[in-house]
């Protein structure tokens, strides 16, 4: 059977990464430019080194992505097309998008350039793939989370490419719904700076008992995905692009990361019955780097404590042996299993919060071998690894970074006595001919065959080789070496601008802009968000505009019963759907929509773009914060989607939201805001089975503070809060000023006097319009909240 060949992605972080991975066989790589990518951190590119790393990849027939995957601010856009504009005159070959504003604003002035959803989207269902498919995207990277049977679903039911990731890092959060670093620290995973709060260390609690040891203390920090093994099923699950994660990774990892998938996904294709993986190559990946081994991702898994490096965050390397002796606290006796070359780096771990590493000064070929240190902390039988082998970092570069890809080229020649000689080279469609001198009949010195055909060979360090010569001469004729010589210069450099022209494109006039259409504020509506009948029984008796109901916390006779009672209260109710909606539980949902929808509800709020499509019909159209818009490109969007109204993003400061023009923005006033949303289970971290409890654990951080996780065993989710709520109440007058007629109440599992006593001075303050010393005495009585982003924002 004949299978479709999947493109080779590679990450380039940097020039030198790009060439490596050219070199070992990638089809394409993705970069990032000084802004707007997801890797603000990696080295990049520039304006100035852009062009020379997008034509080095198309000499050599590799197609260029450009990371443009995260959230744009109003005030940028302008700059952003400028530099799309930029790289569309370049040949880029793609951009890679989170921004829905974005792709307004890039498929109105550049309908022509393919565009990629990042899965920094969140797709995670065929409606979602599907969503983008209609707008004209041409592929998508899906939810990192999907399994392969519903990757499989998701391709056989749709006709927009699929792109996963095969190897590297992986997001602890569904990529696109990660505020952590953010509300925590003020480095925006969706402005391409995460910090990393996963890769930190936390004590979990149940009910006050601790569930962790201070060895298994890394509970949010996953393991790389490694797929070798199952490349198979891949492939024939019909995935249009393999990705390799790792912009941040140096150019010796991508060469050989690059090489062993390059390798085995030719080895499927020519001979899938004897597809075998060889441990030397397994080896070469755990070397170069991994997080205590990795895992397969989702592909074959839902969660659970194998794909969590549970006891370190970074590079393990190889374990190689183990501490033998300790003869004092100044010497120690190692039993290896491998030998270990001078420059290797050793590490032995130890009872201290850092582990001791050290350079191997000599060849260690016998054992034990005995090291004389003064170190604490070190006890028999600890583990010893090798963090780095100079002999793979010395074949990487011999067989991968020294090597020097060139493009096949035909060549034909022609000379004829009497008549000018010519010169062709061709390389796919791109053809070069040049003529030369004409051709005189030999005296003396006769040019052979096999002269001219050694001459035209000399390419040197040109980016070609000669694959193929046809020569068509008369016998005995004469032409000079200089002449030959100089034929074959202009006929390479004619091709190569041939080659990296046919790519190049016209500038276009990309003007951004859009309406903003604000009329003042009169009516502030007090929106509020439940999870339980408990909470409806309090927040009834106030004056709420719009009552919002977790779809996944109410059965449906709650929903018609909340409803029914809120129609007589003149209370309008909207059910939220969950964040992520799996294939597992979209029958389920789509089930209790076809019963609320014939209730006497206002309408629905979604959390992501996969849900548009599931609550079309069904009343008006809300969208939550987790929709990050953060431009009025995105407004505009949405708005010809036929959305109501929209919640603004967390990560926007005062400033950023009045530049944003729509009369129906609602903002978050009062709650906690969602850090993670996960596929992860705390419980099956901890080894333990499911439960299908919704229990709530504890996370403690190493400063001692607390965060919530919330259980969803319905819809196999944990969700994971900011540890203070956010508090604007006291912002009113700032937030109407700016258009802001929707302020929203959200309520998660505090005391019911802690909910009157906000409701009470929440509605008390705005139906005063003034704030009385004992309503900011209220306010600071709350002692531990966050303004979240309100005052200081993200960069």
């Amino acid at each position: 059977m004949n299978y479709n060949k999947p493109e080779l992605l590679s990450p380039a972080g940097s020039y030198q990464a790009l060439t490596a991975a050219i070199h070992a066989g990638c089809d394409a790589v993705y970069l990032g430019g000084e802004k707007f990518g997801a890797r603000a951190n990696a080295e990049n590119f520039t304006n100035d080194t852009l062009p020379k790393a997008i034509d080095f990849a198309h000499l050599h027939g590799v197609k260029v992505y450009y990371t443009a995957n995260t959230l744009i601010k109003e005030n940028e856009m302008q700059t952003f097309l400028e530099q799309v504009n930029f790289l569309y005159q370049e040949g880029i070959d793609a951009l890679i998008i989170q921004d829905i504003g974005v792709y307004q604003t890039v498929h109105r002035y550049f309908p022509r350039l393919a565009l990629h959803g990042s899965t920094q989207m969140t797709i995670h269902s065929l409606e979602g793939a599907i969503f983008l498919e209609n707008l004209g995207f041409e592929r998508v990277v899906l939810s990192r989370e999907l399994s392969l049977q519903e990757i499989n679903y998701i391709i056989n039911n749709s006709k927009i490419e699929i792109e996963c990731f095969i190897h590297g890092a992986l997001c602890y959060s569904y990529s696109g719904q990660c505020l952590f670093s953010s509300l925590i620290g003020g480095r925006s995973g969706n402005r391409g700076t995460c910090a990393q709060p996963c890769r930190l260390p936390y004590e979990l609690y149940n009910g006050g008992k601790l569930q962790n040891t201070p060895n298994n203390k890394f509970l949010l920090s996953p393991k790389d995905i490694q797929t070798l093994e199952i490349i198979p099923q891949l492939i024939k699950s019909g995935i249009g692009s393999f990705k390799i994660e790792g912009r941040m990774k140096n150019a010796n990892y991508v060469a050989l990361i690059t090489s062993i998938y390059r390798k085995y996904i030719d080895s499927f294709l020519s001979n899938p019955e004897k597809y075998h993986v060889d441990q030397q190559d397994i080896l070469d990946v755990h070397q170069i780097f991994n997080r205590g081994g990795f895992s397969s991702g989702y592909f074959l898994n839902k969660n659970g404590i194998d794909m969590i490096s549970i006891t370190r965050p970074n590079h393990q390397g190889i374990k190689i042996g183990k501490v033998d002796k300790i003869m004092n606290n100044k010497s120690f006796t190692l039993s290896l299993e491998d030998k270990v070359n001078q420059g290797d780096c050793l590490e032995i771990t130890t009872s201290n919060a850092d582990n001791y590493s050290f350079i191997a000064k000599e060849n260690i070929l016998t054992s034990p071998y005995t090291l004389n240190v003064d170190v604490q902390g070190i006890r028999q039988g600890a583990p010893v690894y090798k963090l780095t082998d100079v002999h793979l970092a010395k074949r990487i570069q011999e067989e991968l970074l020294e090597k020097d890809k060139k493009i096949p080229v035909k060549v034909m020649f022609t000379a004829k006595v009497g008549e000018p000689c010519q010169l062709t080279m061709s390389y796919k469609q791109h053809i070069a001919k040049v003529w030369g001198v004409i051709v005189e009949q030999a005296i003396t010195s006769v040019m052979s065959a096999d002269k001219i055909a050694a001459q035209l060979n000399k390419t040197g360090n040109d980016p070609i080789y000669m694959n193929e010569l046809n020569l068509t001469i008369d016998e005995n004729i004469f032409l000079s070496i200089k002449e030959l010589n100089a034929l074959r210069r202009e006929a390479i450099e004619i091709l190569i601008n041939e080659i990296l022209q046919s790519t190049k494109r016209v500038a276009t006039i990309a003007k951004y802009n859009t309406k903003k259409n604000v009329n003042p504020i009169n009516t502030v509506n007090i929106n509020v968000l439940i999870r339980s009948m408990a909470q409806y029984q309090i927040v009834k008796g106030y004056a709420v505009s719009n009552l919002y109901l977790e779809l996944s916390q109410f059965s449906i006779n709650e929903i018609k019963k909340i409803s029914e009672e809120c129609n007589e209260l003149a209370i309008k109710v909207y059910i939220a759907l969950p964040k992520i909606i799996r294939k597992e539980n979209s029958k389920q949902i789509k089930d209790s929509l076809n019963l609320i929808k014939k209730l006497p509800i206002q309408g629905m709020m979604i959390r992501t773009l996969d849900s548009y499509e599931l609550v079309k019909g069904i009343g008006e159209i809300l969208l939550d914060y987790s929709a990050n818009i953060f431009n009025n490109a995105a407004f505009e969007f949405w708005n010809q989607h036929s959305i109501k109204r929209f919640c603004i993003s967390p990560e926007l400061n005062l400033k950023e939201i009045s530049l944003l023009g729509n009369n129906e923005l609602e903002i978050v006033i009062y709650g906690y805001i969602p850090l993670m949303v996960t596929a992860q289970c705390l419980n099956k971290t901890m080894n333990k089975p499911c439960n299908n409890e919704d229990i709530v654990y504890e996370l403690k951080d190493r400063k001692n503070i607390i965060f919530k996780v919330f259980k969803d065993c319905k819809m196999c989710l944990n969700t994971i809060y900011n540890s203070l709520p956010v508090v604007l109440i006291d912002k009113y007058k700032d937030l109407k000023a700016i258009g802001i007629g929707h302020l929203r109440l959200e309520f998660l599992d505090e005391s019911p006097s802690d909910i009157r006593e906000i409701m009470n001075y929440s509605i008390g303050i705005l139906n005063n319009q003034n704030m009385s010393t004992e309503d900011y005495d209220k306010i600071n009585a709350l002692k531990n909240y966050t303004r979240g982003h309100l005052t200081r924002g993200v960069k």
